[in-house]
């Protein structure tokens, strides 16, 4: 089982919105706490990669980041065993995003 928290600020002057991922997380708890990802978009348009294998880094990870966008996911494995390579988001690199940036 998993749980899937996307919250965008899509504001002009965008605020973190940590606190409201922790609440979304807080709300599903029992939708899975032994694997965690979170994926932010930087104001940069970069992107920051997450993960962890305990709630403990998750949450140290969710006051840590700075971002107005956050997808965050996590799981209770069942069919693998608890591993951070297999935590989601699956953060794949993109060509096309690529040759934005360096325009």
């Amino acid at each position: 089982m998993c749980g899937l928290i996307a919250v965008f600020d899509t504001n002009t002057k965008k605020t973190n919105v940590n606190e409201r991922v922790i609440n979304a997380f807080e709300d599903q708890y029992r939708r899975g706490t032994e694997g965690f990802g979170i994926l932010s978009l930087n104001t940069d348009k970069s992107v920051q990669l997450n993960r962890a294998t305990e709630q403990i880094k998750f949450m140290l990870d969710m006051y840590n980041i700075n971002s107005g966008m956050i997808l965050a996911h996590h799981r209770t494995p069942t069919s693998t065993e608890n591993k951070l390579k297999q935590t989601h988001p699956i953060l794949v690199n993109n060509r096309i995003r690529s040759e934005e940036r360096r325009v």
